[in-house]
């Protein structure tokens, strides 16, 4: 066994290494291919290590968007003295990855705001508006007009821009392109320099207006663009409104993506593209993938991406290891909160009917079993993704409790407690069938042999039955343990920072996502690995099996005392 393990984590880190040398180059461009990120992307210094920036196309304002009976007023533009009143003890959000959300910084240093943890979209930020998790989100003004437009519950307000100071410069976005590629950005700064910024102002008017209430007549559908410089390939989000979007159908904006069908990117970055495409006389293809990815796929084509796996790992090691902690907390915690109530889930779906029960009793057995059996088929019927949303921002609306101010621990949060209890009650539900299981597996004979006995049920079931049922469960129940390791990862969606979460807080620093999913896939295998032995010898162990024959230390040398 010791030999297995040692050649098996030897794999891992020769497949580590390859890995992080592969990553950090890139493949050089030689058909007049160009990759570019078009998506409402600002020009950081951490973004250009992976890639070079174009001149910006579009600057913008940011904005707070909160509830309409917060007793602001959107057309006031608020100054540091109000804000100092206004902010000091509220929760601030914003969508994972984007400036808006570093931004919040400037509210929580200046006003002594709340930063809460990022979520997966504006769309759950403005959610946790609604619901009064937040007090407001941070968003650049087209993306807040949006979302203000389609929402009679949301306002946005404006703020005095001296208030971000340098900062404001960083809402002004740039086009992304990998490194090695001067003279085509040459090219395209020489576009943009052409467009005004009257033309791109109305564009903008004309996409939020759209998003809005999207009746414009649909009388002049784009094709498809074809050039005979090469190609332009455009990778955006398509969850971006007002700078990008996805249409089902085509209308007067839109343009088809790549491989998707009755799929359609729509949005200020599709018009800019449009443009570009026809200017430089080069077909257009427009890609839709995860905001995290954007970067890693502009840079296969070019000179590839300054952050390397080792320096990833020297510089996040800090990071990885939080998440791992809370990752196997989570695990810990939701195994064996599962197993507590799976136990009664487990024997209040075997409860059975005796000849000797009145009505009252088959009536409270059924009653039971009922409950059990939807608990059980509610909870393995729904992803945990849905359930984790569903606490996590209906809960709220319900019972007075703020998941996002439930203290400020890097570990033990409200995000944490919020996933805790979600992942409780969805191994319970699981591990309740596995019991079930278990206790239909022991021979019927034992029980009956205990009734005739004298033995009462329950005396017969905690005695007889349900010991022999756990040790016939153990490894299905440790196979929980090692899925809750991993399906922890979806509970990401409600703001919780477990592995993949760290994971995500690194890519954003450091734009590369392949090595860093790399590096968490990795750590989910050792970690699974491990724990997969430790629970086989577990089962040797109950089995009565032997753990380690005493030949195993016979390469131990033992010396006498005082000799």
């Amino acid at each position: 066994m010791e030999k297995k393990l040692t050649k098996l984590f030897a794999f891992i880190a020769f497949l580590f290494l390859s890995f992080g040398a592969l990553t950090s180059c890139g493949v050089n461009n030689n058909d007049n291919t160009y990759r570019l990120v078009i998506a409402g992307m600002t020009d950081t210094e951490e973004r250009r290590r992976s890639v070079d920036f174009t001149d910006y196309y579009y600057e913008s304002e940011l904005v707070l968007v909160t509830k309409t009976d917060s007793g602001l007023n959107s057309e006031t533009v608020y100054t540091y003295e109000d804000l100092s009143t206004i902010l000091e003890g509220q929760t601030l959000v914003s969508q994972t990855g984007t400036i808006t959300y570093k931004m919040i910084d400037v509210f929580e240093n200046e006003f002594g705001a709340i930063k809460a943890n990022p979520v997966d979209s504006f769309t759950t930020a403005s959610l946790n508006v609604i619901n009064g998790a937040a007090f407001a989100f941070t968003a650049e003004l087209p993306v807040a007009q949006s979302y203000v437009n389609g929402n009679d519950n949301l306002m946005l307000i404006h703020i005095d821009p001296t208030i971000l100071g340098d900062s404001l410069n960083d809402l002004r976005v740039s086009i992304g392109i990998a490194k090695g590629n001067e003279d085509f950005i040459s090219k395209i700064n020489r576009v943009l320099e052409g467009i005004s910024q009257e033309e791109r102002n109305s564009i903008m008017t004309n996409m939020v207006q759209f998003n809005s209430n999207n009746t414009e007549k649909t009388d002049n559908i784009t094709n498809r663009i074809e050039g005979e410089n090469g190609t332009i390939i455009i990778g955006l989000e398509c969850n971006y409104p007002s700078f990008n979007w996805t249409e089902t159908s085509p209308n007067n904006y839109t343009y088809p993506i790549s491989g998707l069908t009755n799929q359609y990117a729509e949005g200020y970055d599709i018009e800019i593209a449009k443009i570009l495409a026809r200017e430089l006389n080069m077909t257009l293809e427009v890609q839709k993938m995860d905001w995290d990815s954007l970067l890693p796929w502009a840079t296969l084509v070019g000179e590839g991406s300054d952050n390397s796996v080792s320096y990833i790992i020297s510089n996040y090691f800090r990071q990885f290891g939080y998440g791992i902690a809370t990752t196997l907390f989570l695990a810990v915690i939701g195994t064996l909160g599962g197993l507590i109530i799976g136990l009664f889930l487990g024997l209040g779906r075997t409860l059975k009917m005796s000849p000797n029960d009145n009505v009252f009793i088959k009536a409270i057995k059924k009653v039971i079993n009922f409950i059990c059996y939807i608990y059980i088929l509610i909870f393995r019927g729904t992803p945990m993704m849905i359930q984790g949303m569903i606490f996590f921002l209906g809960l709220p609306l319900i019972i007075p409790i703020d998941w996002v101010n439930m203290g400020s621990n890097v570990i033990f949060n409200g995000y944490f407690y919020c996933g805790c209890i979600v992942i409780v009650l969805n191994t319970a539900a699981y591990i309740g069938e596995i019991i079930r299981g278990g206790i239909n597996s022991v021979d019927i004979g034992q029980y009956e042999g205990a009734r005739s006995l004298g033995l009462g049920y329950f005396t017969t079931m905690f005695k007889i039955i349900l010991p022999q049922a756990l040790k016939n469960s153990i490894p299905s129940i440790g196979n929980e343990f090692i899925v809750n390791i991993k399906d922890s990862s979806v509970l990401n969606v409600i703001g919780l920072t477990e592995l993949y979460g760290w994971g995500r807080i690194v890519i954003n620093n450091t734009y590369n996502a392949i090595g860093v999913y790399f590096i968490v896939a990795i750590i989910y295998l050792i970690l699974t690995l491990l724990f997969s032995l430790i629970l086989k010898l577990i089962e040797k162990k109950l089995n009565g099996e032997v753990i380690f024959h005493l030949n195993y230390f016979r390469h131990f040398k033992i010396n006498k005392v005082g000799a």
